[in-house]
């Protein structure tokens, strides 16, 4: 197995080109009134499944914004401001695909940036030691973990 890289995912989303960064720790929605001038940002992407940041994510968007789930929440039911979600109109799309098609999309975004894709894999381990890279990944010692069978 070779050695973990020790990068943070606020350091790889710098090195993959994000032109801004925050932690939970800083006022995030103050920051990006100020980026927007009020407006509000165009979409989030909710990769998290997190109730707190679902709803900061519905904070943030502007009217006619576009919330993205993707995340897997551990909570079967979230509860969400409502109320700003119909006064922004708001649309919210959930997306979770796992067919044949999109995966023969996804194989050719990651053929196609190979490159950017090897800078997020932290950690590689065989394939027996699977029980390992699960438990990396749950901890978040991990950004990406990749398994192979050689």
């Amino acid at each position: 197995m070779s050695p973990p890289l020790r990068r943070t995912r606020a350091e790889l989303a710098s090195i993959l080109g994000a032109h801004l960064v925050l932690s939970t720790e800083e006022d995030v929605e103050g920051v990006m009134d100020e980026q927007t001038n009020g407006q509000g940002v165009d979409c989030v992407v909710d990769c998290t499944g997190s109730p707190d940041a679902i709803n900061e994510g519905i904070r943030l968007l502007r009217k006619d914004g576009k919330l993205v789930a993707l995340g897997i929440s551990l909570s079967q039911r979230i509860p969400f401001e409502y109320n700003v979600a119909v006064l922004n109109a708001l649309r919210i799309i959930f997306s979770c695909s796992s067919s044949g098609r999109a995966w023969t999309k996804a194989l050719g975004v990651l053929q196609r940036h190979h490159d950017d894709v090897e800078k997020i894999i932290t950690h590689r381990f065989p394939l027996e030691e699977w029980e390992e890279a699960y438990r990396v990944i749950a901890s978040r010692e991990a950004v990406k973990a990749v398994l192979h069978s050689f």
